[in-house]
């Protein structure tokens, strides 16, 4: 029997997932040149149980290098693999370029302060340096999410609702340059 995990999608470097475990590698994937969200990557032997190990559901593009081998002795957060592509933005049929704000950890996300005050932004919002986006709650400890960019952006969509359970890397606001 097998547990699924996701792999971590590094926070300094979008394009590199890292080991959500310590174990041996007992499988890798064959043919492994491009990532979809849910695809299998490896399996990691802990103890005597084994996990199958698959990318983060917003990770896509191609496989620049793979860092690991079938017998290797794996470490929580040593490199898996490094993706070639850039995926901290999104271009639309239209041609307009969005940031992306991806969520920095698991938790449950969360639009505003309580459940009767208003959100803390809004889609259409122009945010600048330090507005705070919104909640993630973990384990009953609230972390606010803060815009750290000296340029100013609009928020062009919200992905996600208020009190929705997130994963790490998870897609939650389109920004977009203010014209």
């Amino acid at each position: 029997m097998y547990t699924t995990i996701n792999a971590i999608l590094d926070n300094n470097n979008k394009l590199m997932l890292r080991s959500p475990l310590v174990g041996i590698i007992t499988h890798i994937e064959n043919n492994l040149t491009y990532c979809n969200p849910h695809s299998n990557i490896l399996e990691i032997q802990m103890l005597q149980k084994k996990y199958n190990i698959i990318t983060p559901n917003n990770c896509i593009g191609s496989i620049k290098s793979i860092h690991i081998y079938k017998n290797m002795n794996i470490q929580f957060g040593q490199k898996i693999l490094t993706l070639s592509n850039d995926n901290k933005t999104i271009t639309t049929t239209s041609q307009n370029t969005y940031q992306i704000y991806n969520a920095p950890m698991d938790g449950v996300f969360y639009r505003k302060p309580s459940p009767t005050s208003n959100n803390f932004v809004k889609e259409g919002d122009i945010i600048q340096y330090n507005t705070t986006l919104g909640l993630i709650e973990v384990m009953k400890c609230f972390y606010k999410l803060k815009y750290e960019h000296q340029n100013n952006k609009r928020i062009y969509k919200i992905l996600k609702q208020d009190a929705t359970p997130i994963n790490i890397g998870d897609k939650l606001f389109l920004f977009e340059e203010i014209k």
